[in-house]
């Protein structure tokens, strides 16, 4: 394949993060429209994210605490869940089929890891925290542990990466690679205080720094993704057209017999 055509080949890095950036898009349009929506005053400090997938109107009594949850635009906002999940998956499935063609055997563990983040998205649409409460905060558990795992193995694996080959790892690179431990940090600092606060104690803020700043990274791994694929196929083609040049000047300069008189009239005379 030609890196001409891998730059509008469906099957690449680029278009995975394409995939990254609009699950992150589809959940943040989902929320949005559910708070909007929402049948009273919706906190976000003691209403939880979760809150807004609640198939029915009702008091929530959880280990969060008791609220009044309600909005009539539940399917919608799950609708978003769903699509996000799947758009991940489907993100994880093209790093994959680009990693075998390109040979980047690690970008394995990440991108099956990011799979089953999506997959587990999937799940947590599947048990509302109305209907199953419990299976549903195992879910996002879960979830949390898996996005954890994924950010590990891809700054682990680009590390190692620049130290061995001293070049760019094939899914992020430069200041992406601080950044993802950064949100990570916040990430567990918010799943741990939501845990070990206890009831009542703003359960919505601390599940939003947890899993919102997962999205809010998805979203820039996807764009660093799209660059990076963008600047190493920018890349590719410059090789290829320097490759050309090269060609092209070794058949049209004159051989070493030219050059000694070998073959010519003049000499023969």
């Amino acid at each position: 394949m030609s890196p001409r055509s891998t730059l509008h080949n469906p099957v690449s890095y680029r278009t995975a993060g394409v995939l990254l950036v609009v699950s992150g898009a589809l959940l943040i349009v989902g929320q949005v429209v559910g708070i909007l929506r929402w049948k009273g005053m919706y906190s976000l400090t003691e209403n939880r994210s979760s809150d807004l997938m609640a198939s029915r109107c009702g008091i929530l009594r959880d280990d969060s605490g008791v609220r009044f949850a309600c909005n009539p635009a539940s399917s919608f906002t799950t609708t978003m869940v769903i699509c996000s999940g799947i758009a991940v998956i489907l993100a994880s499935l093209l790093m994959v089929l680009a990693a075998r063609r390109e040979g980047d055997r690690g970008v394995y563990g990440t991108s099956l890891l990011l799979g089953l983040a999506g997959l587990l998205t999937l799940v947590t649409t599947m048990f509302t925290v109305d209907d199953h409460p419990r299976i549903h905060d195992v879910s996002l558990l879960v979830y949390l542990l898996v996005m954890w795992a994924t950010m590990e193995v891809l700054v682990d694996s680009a590390t190692r990466h620049a130290e061995t080959t001293g070049d760019a790892h094939p899914l992020i690179y430069g200041a992406y690679v601080p950044i993802t431990r950064v949100m990570e940090f916040f990430s567990i600092v918010g799943a741990l205080t939501l845990v070990f606060s206890g009831r009542d104690v703003m359960p919505g803020a601390f599940e939003r720094v947890a899993l919102d700043t997962l999205t809010v990274w998805v979203v820039v791994f996807g764009l660093g993704l799209f660059s990076l694929g963008g600047a190493a196929d920018r890349e590719r083609l410059r090789v290829v057209e320097m490759e050309k040049l090269q060609r092209g000047a070794r058949s049209t300069a004159p051989s070493a017999a030219a050059l000694a008189g070998f073959g010519r009239k003049a000499n023969d005379e």
